[in-house]
């Protein structure tokens, strides 16, 4: 999928893009009542790419804080692009439409829905820059088997890589492998032993076959 067609694709599904989170800011005082009701949401910050991952992967969570995320954007003053004023214009043309103009709480819990659609897929994104490519195989065998051991996966994963990228893995742990998958919630461990594909992993997998992202990636 080219990036035309990905934007395409995003315009269909979201039909609000980038100006959805200004708009939020109209809503700021309903929709803060609403967070502690919100599971937490992981936030990307790219756009689609089939660009060569780091070398070194960040282990570090993505911003889960949408108060913070607003006040970055009123602090940025976005909305003073005309881009995003046209953007907001056609966001409210379609509240108009829906009929939720004059009913506030529902026109929140669409944009709230909106909202979180668009971090997930920018979540999705995100990722995708960043994954190795024995990772994703990593993902795809755990959707398939449903749990693999740690020593599994160091030998039939982790082991495979280093031989094919030592310069890269003589500097980058098995733990520093393993972290990155946790610390995104794309798998998860009770015992540190035996580990699962997230909702979130199967999410991300679904998420490449939809938009024919390329599972052969270096490392």
């Amino acid at each position: 999928m080219t990036i035309q067609n990905l934007l395409l694709f995003l315009e269909k599904v979201l039909s609000w893009p980038v100006a959805i989170v200004v708009l939020v800011l109209l809503f700021r005082k309903p929709l803060l009542g609403l967070l502690n009701r919100l599971s937490t949401l992981k936030v990307g910050k790219e756009l689609f790419s089939i660009d060569a991952p780091p070398i070194i992967q960040s282990d570090k969570p993505i911003e889960t804080s949408l108060e913070n995320k607003a006040s970055l954007i009123e602090k940025a003053k976005y909305g003073e692009y005309p881009i995003v004023q046209r953007r907001e214009e056609l966001i409210r043309q379609d509240l108009q439409k829906l009929q939720l103009d004059s009913q506030p709480q529902e026109a929140v819990n669409v944009l709230v829905r909106h909202l979180a659609l668009s971090q997930l897929l920018l979540f999705a994104e995100q990722i995708y820059r960043n994954i190795f490519g024995s990772q994703i195989a990593l993902l795809k065998h755990l959707n398939v088997v449903g749990t693999l051991r740690k020593d599994q996966i160091e030998n039939l994963f982790y082991n495979v890589a280093k031989l094919n990228f030592p310069s890269l893995y003589d500097t980058y742990s098995f733990e520093q492998y393993l972290h990155y998958l946790k610390a995104f919630n794309l798998i998860s461990t009770t015992d540190n032993q035996t580990f699962v594909i997230t909702d979130e992993g199967k999410l991300f997998l679904e998420w490449m076959v939809h938009v024919g992202a390329i599972e052969i990636k270096p490392f």
